[in-house]
């Protein structure tokens, strides 16, 4: 990760920058958050055939960096889950959703159900993203 990517404007990114990052698409000045996702996505993708321990650690490790960054520039009463646990599920259903269309083609009940749970997760998100305040430091008080 670049300081670039370290710096942003926006305090998290909206469903179709998270949704771009774990399909494997980054532009330039990535989210810290984004960045994350899009190595959680890489772990689920690489799962196949991997030890699964080296794997769950990773992914573990992921999901404690997003929360680890949620928490520094969050306030407390926005984050009631981990965001991070909630990132890794919407990059398992990102990669749910392009293994269906490898597989079942452009049509068929699983590909309808794996869009429509990573639709669901991308609708929590923007909730989420929406409703989110940054974290206010004050000399002596944390908030």
């Amino acid at each position: 990760m670049t300081i670039r990517a370290l710096v942003s404007d926006d305090l998290l990114p909206d469903w179709h920058q998270l949704w771009a990052a774990v399909r494997g698409v980054r532009g330039p000045g990535t989210h810290p958050v984004t960045t994350l996702a899009s190595g959680l996505a890489r772990t689920h993708r690489l799962a196949n055939g991997r030890d699964s321990s080296l794997v769950a650690r990773r992914r573990l490790w992921l999901i404690w960096a997003i929360d680890a960054w949620v928490a520094e520039h969050v306030r407390a009463v926005d984050r009631q889950v981990s965001v991070g646990a909630y990132i890794d599920e919407l990059a398992a259903a990102a990669v749910a959703a392009d293994d269906a269309v490898r597989h079942d083609g452009a049509t068929g009940e699983v590909l309808h159900e794996v869009f429509t749970e990573a639709a669901r997760l991308a609708a929590g998100w923007t909730e989420f993203a929406k409703t989110a305040a940054p974290r206010v430091y004050q000399a002596g008080a944390l908030r």
